[in-house]
């Protein structure tokens, strides 16, 4: 599975695009902006909003964009998919 969410990231053709700088610069991005938005349910504890079905979900969307910018900023240079 995680072969198959590589080629498909890195076969995308904006990735394809992007020099090695820019895909590490996008998928930093992705990864801080993906932690950024925990605290959405971090202050919602604070304020008693505290519904489980929103820290799945904020859970879910972090650990998606964990898996994307991580494929996008190490994993989708040629070298890693026999290319190189």
């Amino acid at each position: 599975m995680w072969d198959f969410l590589r080629r498909k990231i890195a076969n995308f053709p904006a990735v394809k695009k992007m020099s090695p700088a820019q895909k590490k610069r996008i998928g930093g991005r992705i990864i801080i902006t993906g932690t950024l938005l925990l605290f959405i349910p971090l202050t919602g504890l604070f304020f008693n909003f505290g519904s489980v079905w929103m820290h799945v979900l904020f859970q879910v969307i972090w650990g998606g964009s964990m898996i994307v910018g991580s494929v996008i900023a190490f994993e989708s240079d040629g070298k890693h998919q026999g290319q190189g």
